[in-house]
């Protein structure tokens, strides 16, 4: 693991972190936890973003069909 994926994991689980206290102070919503989160695993992109994805609520372009 790169020095640069590292900043990113350890980011995303700060980020992870703190949107979890705001949730249990009833700061932000449920709903908005999970934008959130889907927005962090988007912008930190950590190493196990795979993993990260199916315990989120996060809805990828690829998961997305239009049937």
């Amino acid at each position: 693991m790169s020095k640069d994926q590292m900043q990113n994991e350890m980011k995303y689980q700060l980020s992870k972190e703190l949107l979890t206290k705001m949730l249990f102070r009833n700061l932000i919503t449920e709903e908005e936890y999970y934008r959130i989160d889907c927005f962090n695993l988007q912008t930190f992109q950590p190493t196990e973003v795979k993993l990260y994805e199916k315990n989120s609520r996060c809805v990828t372009e690829k998961q997305v069909s239009f049937a």
